[in-house]
C-alpha cells in the first residue's frame, strides 16, 4: 500500500517543519530522501508510520506494519544481542541474522559491549527481522566503514525487495546505492526541490 501525504502540516511549538506538504511514497520503491540537518526529514519518517500525528492534512497508508531503523540504535541496553532480534524476529531465526552481520560470536554480548558499528548492524538486523510492510531507515548507514557500508547496502536490498523503503542519508553515493528515487529537500519547512 503507497502512503501518501496530502497537504499535511506539522509543528513543534512555533517551528512549522511541515506546511501544507504533499507527495505519494509508491509501494514497492525505494526513496532516499537528502537534505540539511533540521530540515524535516526524520519527522516525515514519523508522520509516515503514525509515531506522531499530524497538525493538519491527511497520511494514507498508515496502518500498515513498519520496521524502523532509527537515528539512535534504540537497542534494548538490558538485552542482549540475540534477545533484541528474538524479541521482533518474524522470519527466519535469530542464529541466521547474527550470522549474516557477523555478530554470531557476540550473541550474548549487551549493546554497551558492542562497538558503534556492531550496534549499527544489530539495529539494522532487528529491523529486517522484524518483516514489516514498510521500511523507514534513517541514516541507516552512520559510523560504519565504506566496505560494511556496501555490505550492508547489499544486505538491506536482498531482505527488502518489493517493499516500500524510505531512506535518509546526507551522502549522495549512498543515497544512489540505497534508492530509486532521490528526493532532494530544503527546509524548514520541509520543501521538495524538483
Amino acid at each position: 500500500m503507497d502512503i501518501c501525504f496530502s497537504k499535511v502540516s506539522k509543528y513543534f511549538d512555533s517551528l512549522c517543519v511541515m506546511d501544507n506538504f504533499s507527495y505519494s511514497f509508491q509501494t514497492g520503491k525505494h526513496y532516499c530522501l537528502m537534505g540539511p540537518s533540521g530540515c524535516g526529514k526524520s519527522t516525515l519518517l514519523r508522520l509516515a508510520c503514525g509515531l506522531i500525528q499530524p497538525d493538519s492534512g491527511n497520511i494514507s497508508g498508515i496502518d500498515q506494519n513498519f520496521s524502523y531503523v532509527f537515528q539512535e540504535n534504540r537497542l534494548l541496553p538490558w538485552y542482549t544481542a540475540q534477545q533484541n532480534i528474538d524479541l521482533v524476529c518474524h522470519r527466519y531465526d535469530t542464529t541466521y541474522w547474527l550470522n549474516a552481520i557477523g555478530l554470531t560470536a557476540f550473541s550474548k554480548a549487551y549493546p554497551s559491549e558492542l562497538s558503534g558499528g556492531m550496534c549499527r548492524r544489530l539495529s539494522i538486523a532487528r529491523a529486517l527481522a522484524a518483516n514489516g510492510e514498510v521500511y523507514l531507515f534513517d541514516e541507516p548507514l552512520t559510523g560504519l566503514d565504506n566496505t560494511l557500508r556496501k555490505q550492508m547496502i547489499c544486505f538491506i536490498h536482498q531482505h527488502t525487495a518489493g517493499k516500500l523503503c524510505i531512506y535518509t542519508s546526507h551522502h549522495l553515493d549512498e543515497a544512489q546505492m540505497l534508492s530509486n528515487e532521490i528526493l532532494q529537500f530544503s527546509g524548514p519547512p520541509l520543501n521538495h526541490l524538483k
